[in-house]
């Protein structure tokens, strides 16, 4: 079973049998599981060809570390995993890579769709030693937008997909509990097809799936909000006017005061009304006669 020459051959007969190393604290450091073809590291059953397992909160199962260090190039370290069919060789490779000559500091590349032979893979995405996510690029966005950066040379974009009765969201937190966790927010709603936008963890705007932009409420044509409608047309319980941003804006406007009714108000005081029928009052509330 044990050959010994030029090239020494463990179990040359390719017989059924196991082999073991043991370890001062492990009974199965190495393990041959001989009649599946598989190899274990730190237990006896393994479910691959190379199965690593190990105990702890701080298990460090394989480690690659190219200890070349110098200001001549980029260092970096490669796992690749490749699948060899009749196209020939296909590889993607995870890299840990210098972030410059000698640097100190080391990013996380993602290469897809290449041969290992020669390192043809091409850069997919980077995370760099400051937690930043590039898909595409190398480069960070700008240092107010920078955690994600999505980049390429053509038509560029990012897709949530979820389920035909559910939503789709983006919220803007300042905290990791209650409300703070969605202060504001982007809702995509599928079971009606309406986009709804929200601040102060409250929704305050929605366009529906008829392209009308409500404003302060959740339908189109309700009495509690201001709806532009899809051709043109604006609806509001009342329009004010103001000529100084941040002064009172009901000072003078025009509102609905009842179904069929209308007032125009100066100074915060009604001065006008015309009514269902017609008429018009002016300092009055109350149609006097005719």
């Amino acid at each position: 079973r044990l050959k010994l020459g030029a090239t020494t051959v463990f179990n040359e007969d390719g017989a059924n049998v196991d082999f073991r190393i043991e370890g001062d604290n492990q009974a199965n450091l190495f393990y041959v599981d001989a009649g599946n073809d598989r190899i274990a590291i730190g237990h006896n059953s393994p479910v691959c060809a190379l199965d690593v397992r190990g105990t702890g909160t701080d298990f460090q199962g394989i480690r690659i570390t190219n200890t070349q260090h110098n200001s001549g190039a980029v260092s970096s370290a490669q796992l690749k995993l490749a699948i060899t069919n009749s196209a020939g060789e296909r590889s993607i490779r995870l890299q840990c890579t210098e972030m410059g000559n000698d640097s100190n500091d080391l990013a996380m590349d993602f290469y897809t769709g290449g041969s290992s032979s020669n390192n043809s893979e091409s850069l997919a995405m980077r995370i760099n030693n400051a937690g930043f996510v590039m898909i595409g690029t190398t480069v960070e966005g700008n240092s107010n937008a920078d955690d994600l950066t999505i980049a390429s040379s053509g038509e560029t974009g990012m897709t949530i997909r979820s389920g035909t009765s559910n939503r789709g969201r983006i919220f803007f937190s300042d905290g990791t509990s209650g409300n703070a966790e969605f202060a504001g927010f982007i809702s995509y709603e599928h079971n009606n097809n309406a986009l709804a936008f929200g601040s102060n963890e409250s929704e305050r705007m929605r366009i529906d799936s008829s392209g009308n932009l409500v404003v302060g409420g959740t339908s189109a044509q309700a009495s509690d909000s201001a709806t532009l409608m899809a051709d043109g047309e604006v609806t509001a319980a009342g329009f004010y006017f103001s000529n100084n941003v941040g002064s009172a804006m009901n000072s003078e406007g025009i509102r609905r005061v009842t179904t069929g009714t209308i007032a125009f108000d100066t100074g915060s005081t009604e001065r006008m009304r015309i009514d269902s029928s017609g008429n018009v009052m002016m300092g009055t509330t109350t149609e006097i006669g005719k």
